[in-house]
C-alpha cells in the first residue's frame, strides 16, 4: 500500500516505515486520536522525535477531531517533523484538512497524470476505469507528483512479490515523501543537519 511507494524496497535503503491503519471508514476523531497515539501525546510518553522524521497523511477530516488534530500537527510541527497530507480527489478547490495547513506546517500534494500535468478525468490509465478522478487544486497545494494507476506500483498485501497499482492523492503524497526522506538523508550525511 501506502508504506511500499514511500519507503521502496525496505531493508535495503536504511529506512524504517511505520503504517497505522485505523480502519476501513475510520471517523475524524478515531483520525485525530490515531495521529495523537503516533506522536505518542494520549499515553503521556514524548513524540519520538529520534524515531520518526516524516508523517505522510492520506486523509481528510472534517467535523468532530478537527481541533485535536489542529493541536497534533501543532505538536509534530514543534517537534521538527515533516508532514505531507494528500489534497484529495473530487477536482476542485477543496479546503480538507489536513492539507490546508499553513504551508510552514504541511507539504500538501496533488495528483499529476500520465502527462505531468494535474490530473484530470482523461490523462490517467486509459486501461483503467476507476482512473478517472480529477485532483484538488488550490493557493495552499505546494505540489503534484505521480497519482494515476499505471504511474503508481507499490508492494500488495497478500504478498511481497506481487505488485499492485492504484491512484489518487493518496498515492502522490507517499510520493513526496520518499523524496523528503532522501532529502533528508542527504542532508544528515553531507551536512551533518537533521
Amino acid at each position: 500500500g501506502i508504506a511500499g511507494i514511500a519507503g521502496g524496497t525496505s531493508g535495503q535503503n536504511g529506512v524504517g516505515l511505520q503504517g497505522y491503519l485505523v480502519g476501513d471508514t475510520p471517523s475524524t476523531g478515531a483520525i485525530s486520536k490515531a495521529f495523537g497515539k503516533v506522536l505518542g501525546r494520549l499515553d503521556g510518553s514524548t513524540c519520538p522525535a529520534q524515531e520518526v522524521d516524516i508523517i505522510n497523511m492520506s486523509f481528510g477530516v472534517s467535523g468532530s477531531g478537527v481541533r485535536e488534530l489542529r493541536r497534533n500537527v501543532e505538536y509534530a510541527y514543534k517537534a521538527g517533523l515533516i508532514m505531507v497530507a494528500a489534497r484529495g480527489n473530487s477536482g476542485t478547490d477543496n479546503m480538507g484538512i489536513p492539507s490546508t495547513y499553513p504551508d510552514d506546517r504541511i507539504i500538501s500534494v496533488g495528483a499529476s497524470g500520465n502527462d505531468g500535468n494535474y490530473k484530470n478525468a482523461t490523462n490517467g490509465d486509459p486501461s483503467n476505469p476507476n482512473d478517472n478522478y480529477e485532483t484538488n487544486y488550490g493557493s495552499a497545494m505546494d505540489l503534484i507528483a505521480p497519482g494515476s494507476n499505471d504511474l503508481t506500483q507499490t508492494v500488495g498485501i497478500d504478498s511481497e512479490s506481487e505488485y499492485v497499482s492504484f491512484s489518487g492523492t493518496s498515492s502522490a503524497a507517499p510520493h513526496t515523501a520518499g523524496v523528503a526522506a532522501l532529502l533528508l538523508q542527504y542532508h544528515q550525511d553531507e551536512h551533518g543537519l537533521r
